[in-house]
């Protein structure tokens, strides 16, 4: 299982079949989820400033969600993408 923040509003929890994602905008939050099998792409960019972002899609081509990665967290950011792909048999 994992659980981390993402960033300072963005907390995510994937237990090898589904990813949930918890956005805090003021007093509330925002959950989404998401079975791996409806999933498409999950990757991990760096723009130009260096800024990694998190980017989920179904398999439809739609996003899912986006957000940033803060620094100390880009490498349970990776191991979140490579536990999506290892559960969708990738």
């Amino acid at each position: 299982m994992l659980e981390f923040w993402l960033n300072e509003y963005t907390f995510v929890t994937f237990d090898g079949r589904v990813l949930e994602i918890f956005e805090v905008s003021g007093p509330s939050v925002k959950g989404k989820r998401a079975h791996v099998a409806t999933l498409g792409a999950v990757t991990l960019e760096t723009d130009r400033a260096g800024r990694v972002s998190l980017g989920v899609k179904s398999i439809k081509g739609m996003a899912v969600h986006a957000s940033f990665v803060d620094e100390q967290q880009v490498r349970w950011a990776q191991q979140l993408v490579a536990a999506i792909t290892a559960a969708r048999g990738g």
